[in-house]
This record gives structure tokens, C-alpha cells and sequence, in this order.
């Protein structure tokens, strides 16, 4: 009895010595799996962290391309310029940067916009990258990307309108102190793609606009060689118009306005004959009806053409008096553009102090009483201000 109790003591023993066994066994693959999970979790956790720094990436660099697309043209090459290396900057997590443009008529890059430089220590040309990547990226067209040998790291790319390089880019000094990825060089070079398209688009619009005035200033001496006695006439009245712009500040783009409004303001007596325009006397009612008809024909003459057609409207109000009266309309006030207004008074004080045929010229003071006395009526008041407060520095008048 003694030995089957023995026996099954140790049976048990066996079963408890074999289940702890499994048990710890068990719990050790348990704890390799839980482990694996983990593992797994976090990989899954650093991907989702990439994919969203990549997506907010992503984000920025689309931003970009919208703020750079949708630079109004009044800015000038230069704001661009700073505006494009901006956005490089912040997206890249650069300290510095540096954007050059290649001169059309020197072939040299000449410096638009820095970011990160003491004023003392802006990159010329060849900073901040050394004469042999310069030549591999301007001259080229090759991107460039510093490795762990250079000192620094940065990244140079051209700005290029298919094969022609119209300059280049760079970023420097990544601000976690890394050297800058292939990926930093995939970003910075679709955004350099639209940067040169619109810094391209640019200088295509600031050329156009040069054909622009030249064409308005070739009106300009049509008009002054038919009509010899007002020669000089629209390039004196745009003098006055320009300086009042600046006066009260206007935008630039209705400083524009005004400027190519006053040259070609009187483009309509093309179409009044000769024989009227210089008649030397006083002129018949017939004549003068004529005469009153050199406002629409201009607005007519320019209405039709794209670029001039904005014009019109100035061109059509420059004899309309403040009061309703005048011609070709009844408009009055506010209603008359304000451009129109302003003409209308540089147009009548230069006409009173130069030769007519009918008359000779008057003394600048009695034009200035005359503008005094039709302030209001046939002129803006407040415009007449800042005519005298404009003529007076030109004449040096108390």
C-alpha cells in the first residue's frame, strides 16, 4: 500500500513538475509574440509618422507652387525671387538660401534673394556653393547635392524653362544639423521648376509692357505732329499726372494707368481735321461741335484693342467738368473716373499757360487763379489741392 502511495506521489509530481515546465514554456513564446506585436506596433507607428511628415510635406510644397503661381504681377522680380526662396527654405528646414537670376544682356547671375545672411556677408555668385558646382548647375543645368565629405551641406538646382537655364537656387544648413536627402533635391527641384515659369511669365509681362508704352508714346507723337502747336502738350500733362499719382499714393497699377491715360488723352484729334485744329481764330459752333468729338473718337480708336481698351473710359471723360457739365456727357462728381478727373485739370493748366493759335500763353499765376476759381465746378476740388501742392514743388511757389 505504502509503495502504490509512493507511486502516485510520484506521478504527481511528474505532472506537476511537467506542467510548470509547459507553463513557463508557454509564457516565454507568449512573451516572444507579445514582443513581435510590439515590435510590429512600433514599426507601423514610425511608417505612419513618415507618411504624415511626408504628407504635411507634400501639403507645403503644393501650397508653394500656389503662393509662387498666384504672385500678382505688380511685384517685381526681386519680391518673387525672395517670395520662391521662402517657401524652399521652410519646407527644407534650411537656415539660408539664396536665389540668382541670369542677366539676358551679361550672361551673369546676378543676386536676387537671401535669407539667413548678415547684410555684411551676402553670398555673391559663387557662394554658397564653390566655382565647380556653380558651373555644374548654372552652366549645366545639373543639380547639385553636398554628402557627408563637404563641409556644410546644401543643395543647388537651376531654374530652367525647358533646356534654357535662366539661373539657379540654393539651400543651405539643414536645421537639425543633417545633410540634406535625395528627397530634399526631388522638392526643391519641382519647386524651382515653377518658380523659373514664373519668373519667366515675368519678365515676358515687364517686356510686353515696354512694347506697351512704346506703342502709346508712338500715339502720343502721331497726335503732336498733326496738331504742332500743342507739341510737347501730352508728354507735359503726363509729367503733372505722374507726379500727382504719387501724391496720393496711389496703387500701382492705377499709377499705370494714369501715366499711359495721360499720354495718349487727346489721341481722338487724329480725327478732327486740320484745318480746324489750327485755325487760328475763334471757332464756329460747327467747329467746336467737331472739335468736342475728339474725346470718343479716341475712346472708339482704343476701345477695340486689348491692351489700350482700360483707357477708354479715361479718355472719354478727360473734358467732363466736375459739375455735370463740360462734354460728351452729363456724368458729374464721382462719377467720372478719377483719373479722367485728374487729367482734366493737368490738361486745362497746361493749355492756359502755352501758345494757341487764337491766343498766347498766360501767366502761371492767372492759371492758378483760374484753377481756384472753377474748383468745384469744372474741376475736383480736392484734386486742385494737390495739383498746386504738386505744381508748387516744381516751380519752387510759395
Amino acid at each position: 500500500m505504502s509503495s502504490l502511495f509512493y507511486n502516485f506521489i510520484i506521478v504527481c509530481g511528474i505532472i506537476a513538475a511537467s506542467y510548470l515546465i509547459f507553463r513557463r514554456l508557454w509564457q516565454k513564446e507568449a512573451t516572444k509574440e507579445t514582443d513581435k506585436i510590439l515590435f510590429q506596433l512600433g514599426e507601423a507607428k514610425k511608417k505612419v509618422q513618415t507618411y504624415a511628415a511626408e504628407l504635411n510635406d507634400l501639403l507645403g510644397l503644393m501650397s508653394s507652387f500656389h503662393r509662387v503661381n498666384t504672385a500678382p504681377t505688380s511685384l517685381n522680380m526681386d519680391e518673387v525671387a525672395w517670395l520662391a526662396l521662402d517657401n524652399a527654405r521652410k519646407i527644407l528646414g534650411a537656415k539660408k538660401g539664396s536665389l540668382f537670376v541670369t542677366n539676358k544682356k551679361t550672361n551673369q547671375l546676378e543676386l536676387k534673394a537671401a535669407i539667413g545672411y548678415n547684410q555684411n556677408d551676402l553670398p555673391g555668385a559663387n557662394s554658397p556653393v564653390d566655382q565647380d558646382v556653380l558651373d555644374k548647375v548654372a552652366h549645366k543645368g545639373e543639380p547639385f547635392v553636398s554628402t557627408p565629405s563637404h563641409q556644410g551641406s546644401f543643395i543647388s538646382v537651376p531654374l530652367k524653362i525647358q533646356n534654357r537655364i535662366i539661373g539657379i537656387v540654393n539651400v543651405s544648413e539643414k536645421i537639425d544639423g543633417r545633410q540634406f536627402a535625395p528627397e530634399d533635391l526631388r522638392v526643391l527641384s519641382a519647386l524651382a521648376d515653377q518658380t523659373a515659369i514664373v519668373l519667366e511669365n515675368l519678365t515676358l509681362y515687364k517686356d510686353l509692357q515696354q512694347v506697351y508704352l512704346g506703342v502709346i508714346k508712338t500715339l502720343s507723337l502721331v497726335v503732336d505732329a498733326k496738331d504742332h502747336y500743342t507739341f510737347g502738350h501730352s508728354e507735359r500733362v503726363t509729367k503733372y499726372i505722374v507726379e500727382m499719382a504719387a501724391e496720393m499714393k496711389l496703387s500701382s497699377e492705377l499709377k499705370k494707368l494714369a501715366e499711359a491715360a495721360s499720354i495718349i488723352h487727346d489721341i481722338g484729334k487724329i480725327g478732327i481735321k486740320e484745318e480746324i485744329l489750327l485755325k487760328p481764330g475763334r471757332l464756329t459752333e460747327y467747329e467746336f461741335e467737331e472739335i468736342k468729338k475728339h474725346p470718343v473718337i479716341g475712346r472708339d480708336m482704343v476701345k477695340p484693342m486689348e491692351f489700350l481698351s482700360e483707357l477708354a473710359p479715361v479718355i472719354y471723360y478727360h473734358h467732363q467738368h466736375f459739375d455735370g457739365s463740360g462734354y460728351p456727357d452729363k456724368d458729374r462728381g464721382i462719377q467720372i473716373p478719377l483719373v479722367a478727373r485728374m487729367i482734366t485739370i493737368a490738361d486745362s493748366f497746361d493749355a492756359m499757360v502755352s501758345d494757341r493759335p487764337y491766343r498766347n500763353s498766360l501767366p502761371v499765376e492767372t492759371a492758378i487763379k483760374e484753377l481756384k476759381r472753377c474748383s468745384g465746378t469744372q474741376f475736383d476740388p480736392d484734386l486742385v489741392t494737390v495739383f498746386l501742392k504738386v505744381l508748387r514743388k516744381n516751380l519752387k511757389m510759395a
